[in-house]
C-alpha cells in the first residue's frame, strides 16, 4: 500500500555483518523491554539475560553471542557518557553468570548494585539511541581516556 501517492515508504532493517554501533542500536532495542518487562520482579538469577539468548532474540543464530562483546561496550559508553546505569550489565555468559571478560559493566566494582540500578531506571523515557550517538559517544569516551 502506497504510503503517498505514488511513493511507497520502506523501513531500514537489521542484517548480518552490520556495524558495531548499528548492533549497539539494535541491542538498546532489545535490552529495553527486557529489563522492562522480563526483569519487572526485580528477580537477578531469573532476569539477566545470556549472550546467545540476546542473539537468538535480536535475529540471529546462538553463537553469535560472542560477537557482541564491543557493541555492548558501546551501550556501556554511552551510558557512562550520558550518566545513566550501564544496561549491558543484564547481559551474561551462560556458563559463568558474568559478563565476558573485557566488557564495561559498571563503573563501580559492584556488578549486582548495578543491575538493580539499571531495573529501577525508567528507560521508557527515552528515544532509543542511533548508531550516530554510540559512535561520537566512544569517540569522546576514547578522546578522554587515551
Amino acid at each position: 500500500m502506497p504510503f503517498f501517492e505514488g511513493q511507497s515508504m520502506k523501513l531500514k532493517t537489521y542484517s548480518k555483518g552490520q556495524s558495531i554501533y548499528d548492533r549497539a542500536a539494535h541491542i538498546w532495542q532489545v535490552l529495553v523491554p527486557w529489563v522492562m518487562w522480563e526483569m519487572k520482579d526485580g528477580n537477578l538469577d531469573a532476569g539477566l539475560i545470556s549472550y546467545s539468548s540476546l542473539a537468538k532474540r535480536m535475529g540471529y543464530e546462538p553463537g553469535a553471542g560472542r560477537t557482541l562483546a564491543r557493541s555492548l561496550g558501546a551501550i556501556a559508553i554511552l551510558c557512562e557518557e550520558c550518566q545513566l546505569p550501564a544496561l549491558n550489565t543484564v547481559v551474561v555468559r551462560k556458563d559463568t553468570g558474568q559478563a565476558g571478560s573485557g566488557v564495561i559493566t559498571s563503573l563501580s566494582d559492584d556488578v549486582i548494585e548495578e543491575v538493580k540500578k539499571v531495573l529501577g531506571h525508567d528507560w521508557r523515557s527515552y528515544k532509543a539511541p542511533s548508531p550516530r550517538q554510540f559512535r561520537t559517544a566512544t569517540e569522546i569516551h576514547n578522546a578522554r581516556y587515551d
